[in-house]
């Protein structure tokens, strides 16, 4: 694929405002900030924020560097820290010795047959909710409506619990508090903890609540025989080299952890692919025919979901379009050098999912949805690290594959019995600092269609 001229010149975007510098684009528009600055720029670019310089990474090659390469010499570093309220010392949050041990520890509840025993968990939450569009008497929220099989999948099929909808309401309103402070927390991570930035009251009794609603949820998988076939059993069985086992702390925060990036991530990548889907007719028609033929009836299987291949490539299509997660911060350990850009010991970097995404050097259509751009040989021949939905590198989300597989599974059985058509409001893309929504949500009609 062709590639673009390099840009050197310093974008005005760069500059900010007197005091502040980028923060307040940062805060109201990271993806738009991130893409203005890589049409601009091959470099990687010194942004001001606050008192501090943090350096925006986007381009495929320097991401290779500090997600492969020299992976060694960066960490999450104190902005991702940030979002310690919500993650504790999860997976996400951890790093060095203790990271490896804890990735090694779950890495076997992810293996492929594992996964595979999930699909029917998938399938029947996803039919229970869908069976409710039946009788919706006007446009339906997406993201509601995908939160709330994503939510239950997540507990049935990860933890072997169904759960009613208050719990899940519980959960929802303590994840969107907490998340919604740690998007004000992230970008003034300069800022002392204990300083009184917006929602942090709301956001510290969230806390409150979410560690008694996981300590709840643990306490009941221990009475129903505590070591089971269930991603929580095997967490609790999990033992080290040396034997030991993790702590009820550090189990806390891989439930917190895998809760919180299991069920908003694929909701929101859900609800943006049912949009693209409606938006893009013949795709949709397109998806439905390939459903039809290979699980026409019945609860389909992990074997017939990976025969999906161009529903699965309209999926990794509408998250290189609108990725859960705008950005991503590391930090650097020692001096190194980026793309020829010296990076200080403990400076802070930014690497953006949504710019690369839609970078014209390695993307057709960079700003159409073009599902073929997922096609075997066109991902053969793309640069690694141009498409950055889930990480990448050691550091690649371990539910990567688990999501993909849950998406299709709903995805799947909404087409086959649904027609989706969008309703009168058009979503408007609001990456905050942390996710990546709709602003106003996504609504659409549902009209059942006639059994085949």
């Amino acid at each position: 694929m062709a590639t673009t001229e390099t840009r050197t010149a310093t974008p005005k975007a760069a500059r900010g405002v007197p005091f502040l510098g980028v923060l307040p684009r940062l805060l109201a528009d990271p993806a738009g900030l991130a893409v203005e600055l890589m049409r601009a720029t091959d470099e990687v670019v010194p942004l001001r924020v606050g008192p501090v310089t943090v350096y925006l990474v986007h381009h495929p090659d320097h991401l290779r560097h500090i997600l492969l390469d020299n992976h060694q010499n960066y960490t999450k570093g104190p902005l991702f820290a940030r979002a310690d309220l919500l993650l504790g010392n999860g997976l996400v949050l951890n790093h060095g010795d203790a990271w490896l041990r804890q990735r090694r520890l779950m890495q076997p509840a992810f293996a492929r047959q594992r996964l595979a025993a999930m699909v029917p968990a998938f399938a029947e939450v996803a039919s229970a909710r869908l069976s409710t569009w039946r009788q919706a008497t006007g446009p339906l929220e997406m993201w509601t409506e995908m939160t709330a099989i994503t939510m239950r999948a997540l507990l049935k099929a990860m933890f072997g619990l169904s759960v009613d909808d208050q719990l899940v309401r519980r959960f929802d309103l303590a994840f969107d508090r907490i998340g919604r402070h740690v998007e004000v927390r992230g970008p003034t991570f300069f800022l002392p903890d204990w300083f009184p930035l917006p929602g942090r009251t709301a956001a510290l009794a969230a806390v409150a609540d979410l560690h008694a609603i996981v300590a709840q949820l643990v306490a009941e998988r221990r009475h129903l025989g505590g070591e089971g076939d269930d991603l929580l059993g095997r967490m609790i069985a999990a033992r080290d080299e040396d034997g030991s086992a993790m702590s009820e702390e550090q189990l806390r925060d891989e439930v917190k952890t895998l809760i919180f990036g299991g069920y908003d991530s694929t909701a929101t990548g859900l609800a943006w692919t049912w949009y693209l889907l409606t938006t893009h007719p013949e795709a949709a028609h397109r998806a439905r025919e390939e459903v039809l033929a290979v699980m026409p009836e019945g609860v389909p299987t992990a074997e017939q979901l990976m025969k999906l291949d161009f529903l699965g490539r309209c999926y990794h299509e509408a998250l290189r379009l609108y990725p859960p997660f705008s950005f991503h911060p590391r930090m650097a350990l020692k001096e190194d050098t980026v793309g020829g850009c010296r990076i200080p010991a403990g400076a802070t970097l930014l690497y953006s999912n949504y710019a690369p995404g839609r970078n014209p050097a390695f993307w057709s259509h960079p700003d159409s949805f073009h599902p073929d751009h997922f096609l075997a040989d066109q991902v053969a021949a793309r640069h690694r690290f141009a498409y950055q939905a889930f990480s990448a590198g050691p550091r690649m989300c371990i539910g990567a594959s688990m999501a993909a597989l849950e998406a299709k599974t709903v995805l799947a059985l909404g087409l086959r019995d649904y027609d989706l058509v969008r309703a009168a409001n058009v979503p408007v893309m609001q990456a905050r600092f942390g996710t990546t929504r709709a602003k106003g949500g996504i609504h659409l009609e549902v009209r059942p269609r006639a059994a085949v």
